[in-house]
């Protein structure tokens, strides 16, 4: 019988990064998205293309899929209680649609005795398993809501593979066609699978994910978010354009550094684990840099302020810098930047930047990254790049 997996997201990582692997391992794919332009076109085309950029490039058609239409919430249903493997590859903004669908396809499957259930959160937010055990839980009841606790697994899932929107070129000949990071792991909760493990390549269980976790925000996801932040104040409008920005990638890897030596403290991460992970993270940013992949600062850079608030990318290890003695100078450098950006397309840029005119920059550090008077420190090291930006 083959293997299979379901989808639920179509996006870049998606069908890109979870969708070529799984393919490459063999495995039937279904793709479920709420776009009906994506989801209808997907379907008729019935193959896409995966591009893989590293030290060298790999091509990949994806062949082996069904599509579920955006509307056909039964559908989706039916599929969540028969699949034994669910990955979710969406934005914060569908999970309240999604749990209710997985609590819907749980009845089903509690009713069928159909176990186990293992669900990937491949989802860049901490925080984001409690959310859906909490919010499905919350749907459920007697026997159905014992089924969930005991038979379906929410695991989180560290996506560390690039998943990009192609160019223009390529996408004149697959309007679908994704551009991938050629090397880089996909990380799963080996505490919360269900049932026997498999093998495919570039997929691992891991241990200590919520530690993982906020490593990967905390260092891989600034890293590449803070050169989009430097780059743009000076005027770079994609991410070869930002690292071309003499002294933005020193300063990046500075602030990554200080960001990876306090996490390494709070977490213990051993010497090889910790050598390890910077090869990782750092090793697969420049082989995406040096492959030429364009991302717009735009795309990287998009819900600012979501970014600059307190439990996110920026002030949230800046301020695990702090409790270990680290000082977080060039965090600090790149959380002043992101103040500075000012994209009149993008809604939070516009309402931060209200923020701190009406307001001024010091009722802004509250309003926007819920810094207190207790956290004077990065107060102060943000206000003093602030001003120097400013002049």
């Amino acid at each position: 019988m083959q293997k299979r997996i379901l989808i639920l997201g179509a996006g870049n990582i998606g069908r890109g990064v979870i969708g070529s692997i799984f393919f490459d391992a063999g495995y039937h794919l279904t793709f479920y998205d709420a776009a009906p332009n994506l989801t209808c076109g997907l379907s008729s085309q019935g193959w896409y293309t995966v591009d893989r950029i590293g030290d060298h490039i790999e091509n990949v058609t994806v062949t082996d899929f069904d599509v579920i239409q955006a509307e056909d919430e039964t559908g989706l249903e039916a599929a969540i209680a028969q699949e034994t493997l669910v990955a979710c590859c969406v934005y914060h903004g569908a999970y309240d649609a999604l749990c209710t669908h997985i609590a819907n396809a749980v009845r089903q499957r509690a009713s069928k005795k159909i176990a186990p259930l293992n669900i990937f959160l491949c989802v860049n937010e901490l925080g984001s398993v409690t959310y859906f055990q909490e919010r499905i839980s919350q749907q459920l009841s007697g026997s159905d809501l014992t089924y969930f606790r005991e038979k379906v697994g929410i695991c989180q899932v560290l996506v560390l593979r690039a998943g990009l929107p192609s160019g223009d070129e390529r996408k004149a000949l697959d309007p679908y066609a994704v551009t991938t990071s050629l090397d880089g792991h996909v990380f799963i909760d080996q505490d919360a699978f269900l049932g026997d493990k498999f093998q495919v390549d570039c997929v691992q269980f891991v241990d200590r994910i919520q530690a993982r976790m906020q490593r990967k925000i905390y260092t891989g996801n600034m890293f590449h978010c803070i050169q989009a932040f430097l780059g743009a104040f000076h005027g770079a409008e994609d991410m070869p354009a930002c690292r071309a920005v003499p002294g933005v990638l020193d300063n990046s890897l500075a602030a990554y550094y200080e960001a990876e030596e306090a996490l390494s403290r709070e977490y213990s991460f051993s010497t090889e684990d910790r050598a390890a992970w910077n090869e990782e993270i750092l090793g697969d940013i420049k082989k995406t840099a040096d492959g030429g992949v364009s991302d717009p600062v735009s795309r990287v850079l998009a819900r600012p302020m979501e970014k600059l608030s307190r439990s996110n990318r920026f002030i949230a290890p800046a301020l695990l810098c702090i409790k270990h003695n680290v000082l977080p100078y060039f965090l600090s450098k790149g959380i002043a930047c992101g103040l500075c950006y000012n994209n009149p397309e993008d809604s939070q840029s516009v309402k931060m930047q209200q923020i701190i005119e009406e307001n001024g920059l010091d009722a802004a550090l509250n309003i926007i990254c819920g810094l207190t008077e207790k956290d004077w420190i990065l107060r102060d090291l943000i206000r003093g790049h602030y001003q120097e930006l400013k002049k």
